[in-house]
């Protein structure tokens, strides 16, 4: 493999750059790339903004100060992808951003909820077998998992709490991911280390388990992928402790969680991403460092599956670090690119451009 390192913007908007996201914003079918920041002391708005393929344009989405995490959904089924995050540590609120699908408006601002505290974290999926989507929200400061139906009328604000589910009001944790891990037709939700299961019955209860590594340790504050790495038709789970000097990478092997570790060593791994790079048809995944002025040398690395869990380890970048980077094909070429960018410092976004489609 080879990739290429560009960037798309060097001077962004703002300093502490916490989302990224990627998607077709603009309906052109080519992937857009989505950054929001947020100010430390809370003395005004940052700004988030969404870049067009492929000149890179940038067009501002809205004011707001946003927490990582953060996902694209078509919240009130116009056809246009809209933007749900949340607050950081000193806000109340999640939002919906309403694509105004014209490139010349910014999006209005509605308030989905304003009753939690630092929404690190969303994700869209079938929670409660529905055959719909719902909104999965972890909020930190308020020690909550919840999901949301959308209301009829999304652009009332905030939503009716009807809305709104309790999952666990006793956990502070990072990393969302939603599906059906047991095979039984119903989606579970991971969360960090935790997996909750919707029991049977109207009272809508779920039951949750703790994935521990072999010495009774449980992974904190990760990154969470679900994928079969090993292809044996169960899913596996992938974890990165996204917020630690000394973090861990492993990935636990469905039904049992049996933990294989693959480093114990890197720096704020807080990018964690799920695709087949090298088009070899098997699903590989990467991992990226954070800098925070501390680490000279941020790792960007991909592993390499050979289809039966075994993993072949590829050095993308020692020299840029990342935070929450996506995975993504930019420009349709086949092949698949990882879209990043420093959290502080430096201000930039980055693109990894993945080379192997080139003749």
């Amino acid at each position: 493999m080879r990739f290429c390192h560009t960037v798309i913007d060097e001077n962004p908007i703002g300093t502490h750059h916490s989302i990224c996201l990627v998607g077709d914003i603009d309906g052109d079918r080519f992937e857009d790339v989505v950054i929001g920041n947020y100010v430390i002391d809370n003395s005004y708005e940052g700004t988030i903004v969404w870049y067009e393929y492929p000149e890179w344009r940038r067009h501002v989405i809205s004011r707001a100060n946003l927490e990582a995490g953060g996902v694209l959904i078509d919240i009130n089924r116009d056809g246009h992808l809209d933007l749900v995050a949340g607050q950081p540590y000193y806000g109340h609120e999640l939002y919906w951003f309403e694509n105004p699908g014209d490139t010349s408006k910014l999006w209005n601002r509605h308030v989905i909820d304003n009753s939690f505290k630092k929404y690190h974290d969303q994700a869209v999926g079938d929670i409660d077998g529905d055959r719909e989507d719902e909104l999965l929200v972890a909020s930190q400061l308020g020690r909550v998992i919840v999901y949301y139906d959308i209301p009829p009328n999304p652009d009332v604000s905030p939503w009716p709490k009807e809305f709104r589910h309790l999952i666990c009001d006793d956990i502070s944790v990072e990393g969302l991911a939603i599906a059906d891990l047991d095979g039984d037709g119903k989606n579970e939700v991971v969360a960090g280390p935790n997996i909750f299961k919707l029991e049977g019955g109207s009272e809508m209860k779920w039951s949750r388990s703790v994935i521990r590594d072999r010495n009774a340790s449980i992974f904190s504050e990760t990154r969470v992928q679900v994928a079969d790495l090993n292809e044996d038709g169960t899913p596996d789970i992938i974890m990165s402790e996204g917020e630690s000097d000394r973090g861990r990478l492993a990935w636990f092997e469905g039904p049992n969680w049996k933990m294989h570790m693959i480093r114990d060593d890197l720096f704020h791994p807080h990018s964690l991403g799920v695709a087949d790079f090298n088009m070899d048809g098997h699903l590989d995944f990467f991992v990226g460092e954070m800098g925070l002025g501390r680490n000279p040398h941020p790792k960007l690395l991909i592993y390499l599956n050979d289809g039966k869990g075994s993993f072949t380890e590829f050095l993308v970048d020692s020299e840029h670090p990342t935070h929450d980077a996506k995975a993504a094909d930019i420009g349709n070429d086949g092949a698949i690119d990882i879209v990043g960018k420093p959290f502080h410092p430096p201000p930039r976004v980055d693109l990894w451009r993945n080379l192997d489609s080139d003749p």
